[in-house]
């Protein structure tokens, strides 16, 4: 009987052959529905499609990759067995953490030695952007930022609404080679106020543009009446 440390390296081994033999998947071409408009001046009713829009052009250009420091074989992290992770080289020898290196590959082929990021814990304004900008940018996720010192944090609020604009700072949750510009703005409302922090990597990029067309369109037949919804929001 083979020893264990063997007998899961060729189970790795066996694994990755199989993920290979895998085809290809299908190009994602959207989810299908159908839209329908209607005022006084417009009807129509057409069959769409719509996806998802993401950042993954951003995590494709920043390739990094990881490689044992002793053997110089790239690794990846991943199962070794069922239940166990770690680093591992193609041919599905264990790679202790301590022994792992990251570099990433330039546009150039050449591999740089890089660390992943530390948290951020503290926010260096960079610069001001007027707020009209801010539909320029994709937003991956907004937080909230407040303090018991609210007369410091408003007094940052009230100028950046006095002169409508955005305080720019960067921003990493740390142990990643992911880093965000923070779009830092604020919300007044009801005598209150808090400020809103947007996470962006990308300036918004549409895929999927349409040249402009005019023509006339037929006025579909009345839809069914549905059960009224009960969603909590004012759009």
């Amino acid at each position: 009987m083979k020893p264990t440390s063997q007998r899961v390296v060729q189970e790795l081994k066996e694994k990755l052959k199989e993920e290979a033999k895998k085809p290809a998947k299908r190009a994602f071409k959207g989810f299908k529905a159908v839209l329908r408009a209607e005022t006084e001046d417009l009807a129509l009713e057409t069959e769409v499609r719509y996806a998802k829009m993401d950042s993954k052009d951003v995590d494709i250009a920043l390739k990094v990759i990881a490689k044992s420091r002793s053997t110089g074989k790239v690794v990846r992290y991943g199962f070794i067995g069922d239940y166990h992770k770690g680093y591992i080289t193609e041919d599905g020898e264990e790679i202790p953490a301590n022994d792992v290196e990251w570099y990433q590959v330039l546009p150039d082929g050449e591999e740089a030695p890089v660390q992943k990021f530390e948290r951020t814990k503290a926010f260096e304004i960079l610069k001001y952007i007027p707020s009209n900008k801010l539909d320029q940018y994709f937003v991956e996720s907004k937080y909230e930022i407040w303090s018991e010192n609210i007369p410091a944090l408003w007094k940052l609020a009230e100028w950046l609404n006095k002169h409508d604009m955005v305080a720019v700072a960067r921003h990493s949750f740390g142990n990643t080679f992911v880093e965000y510009y923070a779009l830092i703005y604020p919300v007044i409302q009801d005598g209150n106020f808090v400020l809103v922090m947007a996470l962006t990597r990308m300036n918004i990029e549409y895929k999927h543009v349409m040249p402009i067309m005019n023509e006339t369109i037929q006025k579909p037949q009345a839809p069914k009446k549905t059960v009224q919804g009960v969603l909590k929001v004012d759009i």
